[in-house]
């Protein structure tokens, strides 16, 4: 389950990549909105590896489970 859990988070990363890539490009983000901007690629690339993660783990375990049956 671990590597499971490993590569859901692999890719929930990959997910918030292309989110990071894309705001920029969508127009210029004001200076009093910087940080904001930040705070939300950073919230979206971890909650994307967290629940990748944990998808992931769920997904092996009940498959763990149904093998163990």
């Amino acid at each position: 389950m671990q590597e499971a859990a490993l590569a859901g988070a692999w890719f929930g990363f990959l997910q918030g990549v292309p989110f990071v890539i894309t705001i920029p490009r969508m127009g210029p983000i004001q200076p009093n909105e910087q940080i904001s901007a930040v705070l939300v690629n950073v919230v979206m690339i971890v909650m994307g590896m967290f629940v990748g993660a944990g998808m992931a783990a769920f997904t092996a375990y009940l498959a763990e489970r149904r093998r163990a049956t």
